[in-house]
């Protein structure tokens, strides 16, 4: 006996089942997962947006602080210079002062030992005379006059 043959609708069934299970899985899967990366690109995007932003902002603010040092080193380097400049000026002035006293003390012991030695000459001369009378008594006997 040969089989009956109905009409093969298995086919169609599957064709039903699977179209109906795309459908629930596009849906419930695909979409959802579409609106995610969709959102999370976005988020992305803006992220690196917000990064090269940052990183220009930061290389500007480099700028600027490199620029801030170079000026704050430059005015340094002028205060530096203008402390130095009045050290320099200080020090030749307690230079000129100390030449100065030194001058007026190498004087004043000029004086002093010109002093001595015209001090010392007159008892020299008045030694020597001493040393005449001395001499000619001595000699004499006898005491001289008074010489003058």
């Amino acid at each position: 006996m040969a089989p009956k043959v109905f009409p093969d609708w298995t086919v169609f069934i599957q064709m039903a089942i699977f179209l109906l299970a795309y459908l629930v899985v596009k849906v419930l899967v695909i979409r959802p997962y579409s609106r995610l990366k969709g959102f999370r690109e976005g988020l992305t995007s803006k992220r690196i947006e917000e990064a090269q932003a940052l990183v220009q902002k930061a290389e500007a603010l480099k700028a600027s602080y490199e620029a801030s040092l170079t000026d704050v080193r430059k005015e340094a380097d002028s205060n530096r210079d203008a402390i130095f400049k009045g050290y320099e000026q200080k020090a030749r002035g307690v230079e000129a002062q100390a030449k100065k006293e030194l001058h007026d003390l190498l004087q004043l012991r000029q004086k002093q030992i010109q002093e001595s030695l015209e001090a010392m000459e007159s008892q020299f001369r008045g030694n020597k005379e001493l040393l005449k009378q001395l001499f000619f008594e001595v000699l004499t006997g006898k005491r001289p006059k008074r010489m003058g």
